[in-house]
């Protein structure tokens, strides 16, 4: 799916989060220009790499991410994640 999307560019936050913790998080172009010319789109998308989290995008429902599951935001959406 990422290959069919043909992204050009990519900047990437690696953390390690205990509970509890939240982060509400929308990165914009400008947040991107000191690392790469400034992008036309942006998508947002998190990796759990052991427990779990929750996803809250909107008023939409939350949904729960696994460790090895990835959830992709094409929108760069306002979300937030959350670990209790």
């Amino acid at each position: 799916m990422l290959r069919a999307m043909r992204l050009t560019g990519g900047i990437f936050l690696d953390a390690e989060l205990t509970a509890p913790w939240c982060i509400s998080a929308k990165v914009g172009p400008e947040d991107c220009s000191p690392f790469t010319p400034e992008p036309r789109h942006i998508i947002a998308y998190h990796y759990v790499t052991a427990g779990r989290c929750v996803l809250k995008v909107g008023g939409q429902q939350p949904v729960q991410i696994e460790s090895g599951e990835i959830v992709v935001l094409p929108r760069n959406d306002d979300h937030a994640s959350e670990v209790h």
